[in-house]
């Protein structure tokens, strides 16, 4: 009887735990795959991680109403079975759902279907996840586990650092999305099986979650082509990759392989490079004093056209290394010579990467990247990437790029757009240049002079060898089209502001560009949200010197700040690494790990315990102004905004459990009755934050002003507490 009841208190914080690393990897896997969906933008972190707290903070508080009638034994195992059966369901309807709306392979989503589809796939997961932490507070409270309310939040926590960590190291190289699902719902049946009453019950269940694991190491990789095959309808999917920096597919239709990262057409073969590729080719072997040593970045069709004169060397790279590895495949299985032509180089490296730290210089670099409708593609259009690009050019070099223009006046979007990119390549180059056309060309030299057109002319002669459509007489059309005062009066660059790495003016413009493309009422839809978004700082006032809102209002003001704080965190991380598919995971497995340290130390050390609320919305507003100096003055590499995740995590830690002990206290009721609503409230502060910052805010304001508005949160619910 004594070894059953050591083994027994041994088991109890266990379901917890796997609760939390279940967590991290089923919202993982599913914020990725909502990456992909959507074309890798980031809003979908905003979406996803508040349909999934909005879920939680309903699953909360229901678990919390009836968590007392049925137990919270009974409660975790429901809730496991329950994650067993959804989570690759989720996956699937995820991979299903372009086709079913009537999306054509590689097209764009509308922000109204990316809502849609985050709210429906992310808060069910949600609504279960944030019923076990109401039914595993009740679980230690009918096992008489020390403060439970805490115990709950650092065990679970440290569930989501164990998963998330698992996931980055060594999960996502091994497993495929489905796999990684297949294998969670194993777990969640074995986890199902821990807190079961009799041995007999325990034993059939992990034997079942035995099984289900073997069957999700034999079938996952089926499951994963079948399941891809869905997003692509008509055709053969030959290979799914994963990399740090998003997820490529190959696919083959009546002879044809198109290559889609993150859901987008990267590469098509057999294919005829376009007039956009061959005039970008063009414009930048015209601009380029020399044009011997030339570094592409995307845009694999500009190759055959780089590499047609002999003596020429090509560096050839794109944002995703793996895609790279992924349209060599494609071309060499179609017995394509331009891959093994001796002048073209390979750099399976991060294109900013390979500029930032590259000693090579380059006569030529030439930008095929899609507009800049993400952060991780905004990254290839801004002052600090220009300045860096600078470097690596030789004398007389040059870096051109394209963006969307108009033969007659530019639309809004169009407009800021390019004004902001122009702004950025001036500031940044001795010289820019912009020719105006259906597509515009963007040119920055390191000759402080402009390229006259009896030059450009002469060079289209010399260069132009293995132009098809580029001609001379197409060459003339252009020069004689062109006037650069007219275009930078439509354009307004100094309107536009500069596009800069933590305030990135060109993106919201890229994404109402590419959003209207779809759907143009969305797109306007979401201008006015960007427009009006500063009258937050009115509410905030109202706020401020409104009345006193206890431990519920601090609750919301705790789950906004700390989840808008780590919203800046993973958009830093993005900016400073353009791999936060790969990251996602860790970054909110670390904010989790935050949570479990401080709420550890608050339920274990009494000296913890005995600080009052002032002391901890004290500490939470230095914390937020701390970071806004970071962000301000400080040029934080990658790393550093993981280890901020971590902090806002611990600050949070530790003030949560200190809001429940001391709504329990205020109300006379247990900690378990009123953990649910402070989670809840906490939960839904984190909701708003999640949409707002991460739909809206980031991209519109950029990093210094949102950062700046967490901690106006802050000061609110400080002067709150100093009032009573």
């Amino acid at each position: 009887m004594g070894i059953g009841r050591n083994t027994q208190g041994a088991r109890r914080p266990l379901p917890i735990f796997l609760a939390g690393s279940l967590s991290i990897l089923v919202q993982t896997v599913l914020l990725r795959e909502l990456m992909v969906v959507a074309h890798g933008t980031e809003m979908t972190l905003g979406f996803g991680l508040a349909a999934w707290l909005l879920g939680g903070a309903g699953g909360s508080l229901a678990a919390a109403g009836i968590s007392g009638r049925i137990g919270g034994r009974r409660g975790l195992i429901a809730c496991f079975i329950a994650v067993a059966v959804l989570a690759l369901p989720c996956l699937a309807f995820l991979r299903a759902f372009k086709p079913l709306a009537g999306y054509l392979p590689g097209q764009g989503i509308w922000l109204g279907h990316m809502a849609l589809l985050a709210f429906v796939v992310m808060s069910a997961p949600g609504l279960i996840f944030g019923a076990v932490y109401a039914f595993g507070v009740r679980f230690l409270e009918e096992n008489a586990q020390g403060s439970p309310a805490g115990s709950a939040y650092w065990i679970e926590a440290a569930g989501y650092l164990a998963g998330g960590a698992a996931f980055t190291f060594f999960l996502a190289f091994k497993l495929t999305g489905a796999e990684t699902l297949a294998a969670a719902s194993a777990l969640a049946i074995f986890s199902a099986a821990i807190p079961a009453r009799t041995a007999a019950a325990r034993v059939l269940g992990i034997g079942l979650s035995a099984a289900a694991l073997a069957a999700a190491l034999i079938l996952g990789n089926a499951l994963e082509i079948r399941t891809q095959a869905w997003s692509y309808p008509g055709y053969r999917i030959e290979s799914v990759a994963t990399s740090p920096y998003g997820q490529t597919t190959t696919a083959e239709r009546h002879g044809q392989r198109d290559v889609f990262h993150n859901g987008h057409p990267a590469f098509h073969h057999p294919g005829v490079p376009a007039m956009a590729h061959e005039e970008l080719a063009g414009w930048g072997l015209l601009y380029a004093n020399r044009a011997s040593d030339i570094l592409l970045v995307g845009g694999p069709e500009l190759l055959p056209i780089l590499l047609g004169r002999k003596g020429r060397r090509v560096t050839y790279a794109e944002p995703d290394p793996g895609l790279v590895r992924a349209v060599r495949a494609a071309s060499l299985k179609a017995s394509d010579p331009v891959f093994l032509h001796p002048g073209l180089e390979l750099a399976l490296k991060d294109g900013r990467a390979l500029i930032e730290s590259s000693r090579q210089r380059y006569d030529l670099i030439i930008m095929s990247t899609p507009p800049p409708s993400t952060m991780a593609l905004n990254r290839y259009y801004t002052e600090e990437f220009f300045r860096a690009a600078g470097k690596s050019l030789t004398e007389g070099g040059a870096i051109v790029l394209s963006l969307p223009g108009s033969q007659a006046a530019m639309d809004r979007n169009k407009a800021r757009l390019n004004g902001a990119v122009f702004s950025a390549l001036s500031a940044a180059m001795p010289r820019a240049d912009i020719i105006p056309g259906e597509t515009n060309i963007l040119a920055g030299t390191m000759a402080g002079e402009p390229v006259p057109d009896s030059v450009l002319a002469r060079r289209h002669r010399e260069r132009g060898g293995s132009f098809r459509v580029f001609s001379g007489a197409h060459l003339s059309y252009r020069l004689a089209e062109r006037d650069r005062r007219e275009i930078e009066k439509e354009i307004k660059p100094e309107a536009a502001g500069r596009n800069r790495d933590l305030r990135p003016s060109a993106l919201s413009a890229g994404t109402m560009l590419w959003q209207s493309v779809f759907s143009p009422g969305w797109a306007r839809a979401y201008g006015f949200l960007a427009r009006h978004s500063p009258w937050l700082w009115l509410l905030l006032a109202a706020g401020f010197f409104g009345p006193r809102l206890r431990h519920g209002g601090a609750a919301f003001t705790a789950g906004a700040a700390s989840m808008g704080l780590q919203m800046l965190c993973l958009w830093g991380l993005q900016i400073r690494s353009g791999s936060l598919y790969h990251w996602v995971g860790l970054g909110n497995a670390l904010f989790m790990a935050g949570t479990a340290l401080g709420a550890w130390a608050y339920s274990t050390r009494s000296g913890v315990r005995s600080v009052g609320m002032l002391a901890w919305e004290i500490a939470f507003t230095l914390w937020a102004l701390a970071f806004l100096m970071g962000q301000a003055f400080l040029e934080m590499p990658g790393p550093a905004y993981l280890a901020c995740s971590a902090v806002t995590g611990t600050i949070l830690g530790l003030e949560f459990p200190a809001l429940v002990t001391g709504r329990a206290g205020e109300r006379g009721i247990s900690e378990g009755s009123a953990a649910g609503p402070v989670y809840a409230w906490d939960m839904a502060g984190g909701f708003f934050a999640a949409l707002a910052m991460g739909v809206v805010i980031i991209p519109s304001w950029g990093m210094v002003p949102a950062a700046a508005l967490m901690a106006g949160i802050k000061a609110v619910s400080l002067r709150w507490w100093i009032k009573g």
